[in-house]
């Protein structure tokens, strides 16, 4: 009996696919920490080749990192493994302070794209969206209030 072609429709070659995708991310995220060692393990084994490829290919690498695609996917790992939080909650916390810092009320982050995430060190609590300058100076203050009383006291001596 000779061989049977199989022919299968782009419907279930598209099906097809879409279950091997399924599959692999359930197997991927249930190994998590291998895959990660695995990945670090590469880089460590590769390190002169990865340093020579970036360095042949500047702009491919500058523009893979650049891409919004990236960032917004980092943006989001970061907000929900950092503070727990969604984008849609950081954008609802953000526009109820008028999509401008909290503390000076400033409508441009100054340093970054990315505004800082306030949130208390001990506890973990989001507090509220800042520029980077005023995440940076509660950060130097240690979010410690007679710190930062004294420091607004030596200002009004020497310039009031």
């Amino acid at each position: 009996m000779p061989f049977k072609k199989y022919i299968i429709t782009e419907e279930q070659k598209a099906e097809q696919k879409e279950r091997k995708a399924k599959k692999y991310k359930e197997w991927s995220l249930s190994h998590k920490e291998h895959l990660a060692e695995k990945a670090k393990q590469w880089r460590e084994d590769n390190k002169e080749a990865l340093k020579k490829y970036r360095e042949e290919n500047k702009e491919l690498v500058l523009l893979k990192q650049r891409t919004n695609y990236t960032t917004d996917k980092r943006r989001k790992h970061h907000l929900k493994h950092k503070y727990n939080l969604t984008m849609e909650e950081y954008v609802e916390i953000f526009e109820a302070q008028g999509m401008k810092c909290a503390i000076c009320g400033s409508d441009n982050s100054k340093r970054s794209k990315d505004w800082c995430v306030d949130h208390d060190h001990k506890t973990g609590k989001v507090r509220g969206i800042l520029c980077y300058g005023c995440n940076s100076a509660l950060g130097f203050f240690e979010d410690n209030t007679s710190i930062l009383e004294r420091a607004i006291n030596y200002l009004l001596k020497r310039y009031a």
